[in-house]
């Protein structure tokens, strides 16, 4: 009896409840193994939008299959709950809905929006003037832009937002900004929006999110992406995001390098590179131990993998501490990406302290196309 409400939530929603036993492990396993292999059927009610609250039935079955189970929702309401919440139909005034933000609508939709491509790139740094610094960079891709003529010249028009939100899942920070896009001089195209934003914050697990919005076709793109920023008082090996870019060879490539910036390094929204490039990288490493007056020991290694198996393995290499902040210090490099097939990559960077005996590594995901 106990166990009544939560069995009616999971069956009555599609779902199934595991109980009486204490080996998770069974029952995460049936779990994934129903997940792994499904069709998924949708379907719209004709009458969709109706005030009627009556609650409708739905029952789904395979014909000629007892072997597969069918899992649904057992049912819906006619009216949507905000629409029941309205008392009457003789006060038009009442039932008149506050108008919906759709770049607000965009931020907090369950799933990404994608009618206009939006993607995010989140790098975490401790700075001397400020302490732990995020930076998020976010980046829309004008192919999607409508371009419309407004006194003589071409331009789009783009609304761009963003919120950072801390693990409670309260905001912290945020911005909203309009944009308007003018073709490059050199191409006669629209450039790609890349929009930085910076935000002090203190340690922790963090969620930002991001949305633009085309004021001429009103479509909508938004992205989501999650950073723990560590806690560099507990004195503890500590590095920074792994920030990456690409070196292009032709004169008009070489123009893209100036999108955007940070700490005066190129970077890469999404992560994709073109064979005849070389990947840049940036990262900074913060709570070297030092013994007496000499300076820092710092061992650095720089793998590729594909498929879980290294590609590329540097040795070892001590990194210089010549004319750097002891407390933060930087490591930059560059891999050539010629001798690699197209496909998915994961890029680490591990540092190893030979003094303190410890270790720590950054790792991110890139493509080559």
């Amino acid at each position: 009896a106990l166990q009544d409400v939560m069995n009616a939530l999971a069956v009555d929603t599609g779902g199934r409840l595991i109980h009486n036993t204490n080996a998770l492990g069974t029952g995460m396993t049936r779990a994934l193994q129903e997940t792994s292999l499904y069709y998924l059927l949708a379907w719209r009610p004709e009458n969709e939008g109706s005030r009627n609250r009556k609650f409708r039935r739905i029952e789904v079955s395979v014909r000629n299959r007892p072997e597969l189970s069918v899992r649904l929702q057992k049912g819906f309401f006619e009216t949507t709950p905000e629409a029941a919440k309205v008392k009457g139909d003789t006060n038009a005034k009442a039932q008149t809905k506050a108008p919906t933000d759709p770049l607000r609508s965009a931020i907090t939709s369950l799933f990404p929006k994608h009618e206009l491509p939006t993607q995010l790139a989140l790098s975490y740094m401790d700075t001397p003037a400020n302490g732990s610094t995020l930076v998020a960079t976010m980046k829309i891709e004008s192919d999607a832009l409508k371009v419309e003529a407004k006194e003589g010249k071409v331009a789009a028009v783009v609304d761009i937002a963003g919120t950072i939100f801390d693990s409670h899942g309260k905001p912290l920070d945020g911005f909203r900004k309009r944009l308007t896009v003018t073709p490059s001089a050199n191409t006669n195209a629209l450039p790609d929006i890349i929009y930085n934003y910076r935000s002090t914050l203190k340690p922790g697990l963090y969620q930002v999110r991001v949305g633009a919005l085309d004021r001429s076709s009103g479509q909508t793109g938004s992205a989501v992406e999650w950073v723990m920023i560590p806690d560099l008082t507990k004195q503890r090996l500590s590095m920074s995001s792994l920030i990456v870019g690409e070196r292009k060879k032709s004169a008009a490539q070489e123009e893209r390098k100036a999108d955007t910036l940070v700490e005066g390094v190129p970077v890469s929204v999404d992560h994709r590179f073109e064979r005849a490039s070389n990947l840049r990288f940036l990262v900074y490493i913060y709570n070297a131990a030092r013994a007496a007056a000499a300076p820092p020991d710092i061992a650095l290694q720089v793998q590729i993998f594909r498929d879980d198996q290294p590609v590329v393995t540097t040795p070892l290499r001590k990194l210089s501490t010549e004319a750097q902040d002891l407390a933060r210090l930087a490591y930059a490099a560059e891999i050539p990406l010629q001798e690699m097939s197209a496909g998915h990559y994961i890029l680490q960077v591990t540092a190893i302290d030979r003094i303190a005996k410890t270790s720590t590594s950054q790792r991110v995901r890139f493509e080559v196309q």
